[in-house]
C-alpha cells in the first residue's frame, strides 16, 4: 500500500539516517514524538530537509523539549534525553524539527499549532471501546477531564438485560438521553418506553431503573454536572 511504502520511506529517511535510538525490525509500529512532528509536518506541505545541513538561528531545543517532549509515549520511562541526563541525544526528529526551526522553515507559531493538535488528540475517549471493557458502562469524569464541573456516562446494554440503575446522587443532576435501541424505564412501580433520541432528568436522590426489552443493544449516555453543594465524583 502506498502509506506503508511511506512510512518506510520516512523510517529510511528520519529514523535511520538521523536517529541513535532507531533499531530496524524492533517495535517499528512503535513511533517516538518527533517521527510523529515531522511526517505532520510533511504531510501539510511544510518543507523538511533530510539532508546533514548545517544548522542556522538559535538553537530551539529548549522550546522543543517544553512543548512537544511531555507528549512523547517514551518521555516518562524510555528517553534520557527527555529525563535530562546529561550528553543523552534527542530523537531525530527532534534533531530536523531543530533545524527548521533554526533555518526558519518552520516558525514557533508552526510547533504551537502542532502542540494544539497534540492536545486536542488527547481531549479525544473513547467512551464505547472503555464501556465494553468494562462491562458495559464507563464514567468519563474527573479522572479523565481534571474538572468537578461535568462528567458524561456512556452505557451498552444487552439484549434482555434488566435492573440497570440511573441515580444522580446528592448535590448532582443528570440527562438520560437513549442513543439507540429501545427500554422500558420503571419507577415508584411506573414504567415508561423510551426509544432512541428522546430522553429524560432525574435530581438528587430521584432514581429509576432500566430495562432493554428488545432483541438489539440499547447505547445511552448521560449528561451529569453539580447543583449547590455537592459530592463530587
Amino acid at each position: 500500500m502506498a502509506a506503508d511504502r511511506e512510512t518506510q520511506l520516512l523510517r529510511e529517511k528520519l529514523c535511520a539516517a538521523f536517529c541513535s535510538f532507531y533499531k530496524p525490525g524492533k517495535n517499528e509500529d512503535l513511533t517516538c514524538l518527533g517521527y510523529r512532528a515531522v511526517a505532520w509536518f510533511a504531510a501539510a506541505g511544510r518543507e523538511i530537509r533530510f539532508t546533514a545541513e548545517q544548522h542556522r538561528g538559535r538553537d530551539s531545543s529548549g522550546l522543543l523539549s517544553g512543548r512537544l517532549c511531555p507528549h512523547c509515549p517514551f518521555s516518562a520511562n524510555d528517553c534520557d534525553y527527555a529525563a535530562g541526563v546529561e550528553g543523552a541525544p534527542p530523537c531525530g526528529g527532534f534533531i530536523l524539527l531543530n533545524r527548521a526551526l533554526g533555518n526558519g522553515r518552520l516558525s514557533v507559531d508552526d510547533i504551537g499549532k502542532y502542540e494544539l493538535y497534540l492536545r486536542m488528540q488527547g481531549q479525544v475517549h473513547d467512551v464505547a471501546k472503555a464501556a465494553r471493557e468494562k462491562g458495559g458502562e464507563h464514567v468519563l469524569g474527573s479522572a479523565d477531564l481534571h474538572t468537578h464541573a461535568c462528567y458524561l456516562i456512556y452505557g451498552i446494554m444487552k439484549p434482555g438485560e434488566k435492573e440497570r440503575q440511573v441515580r444522580p446522587g446528592s448535590g448532582h443532576e443528570e440527562i438520560f438521553c437513549l442513543v439507540s435501541g429501545r427500554v422500558v424505564v420503571r419507577r415508584d412501580g411506573l414504567c415508561i418506553p423510551l426509544e432512541a433520541g428522546q430522553a429524560f432528568h432525574l435530581r438528587g436522590d430521584e432514581s429509576c431503573m432500566i430495562e432493554n426489552q428488545d432483541a438489539a443493544e440499547a447505547v445511552y449516555i448521560i449528561s451529569g454536572g453539580h447543583g449547590g453543594t455537592a459530592v463530587h465524583h
